[in-house]
């Protein structure tokens, strides 16, 4: 597994990769902590505060310490069919009309119990 640059052992890992450019880092980061603020209010432990940016997304949907990831939707349905389960489905609007989802899932053996709340 990659290093995940900024953690301590035992911390969970989260990312938003699929649309992550540079432009968008700060709307990521400020979505992030809303996110990570509502998780921890409803009890989920262990919450990152950054999110990950070291890890390729392939190896990132099947960490075993994932908490949160993004994945687009042809993993979805081959690779990620019984491994993830989709919470959430922000959408981007990147260009003028132009309109951009991303799936945000969660590892089904991440082990934290129910299904987060977003």
């Amino acid at each position: 597994m990659t290093p995940v640059a900024g953690c301590a052992p035992g911390d969970r890992v989260a990312a938003l990769p699929m649309y992550d450019l540079p432009g968008l880092e700060a709307a990521n980061n400020a979505l992030w902590l809303a996110v990570a603020s509502r998780l921890t209010a409803n009890g989920i432990h262990n919450v990152p505060s950054n999110l990950s940016r070291t890890i390729p997304a392939t190896e990132l949907w099947h960490h075993p310490r994932l908490l949160l990831a993004q994945s687009c939707g042809y993993p979805l349905v081959t690779s990620l069919r019984d491994a993830v389960e989709v919470v959430a489905t922000p959408q981007y609007h990147a260009l003028e009309g132009q309109h951009y989802a991303g799936a945000v899932i969660y590892r089904l053996q991440s082990r934290i119990g129910a299904r987060p709340h977003l």
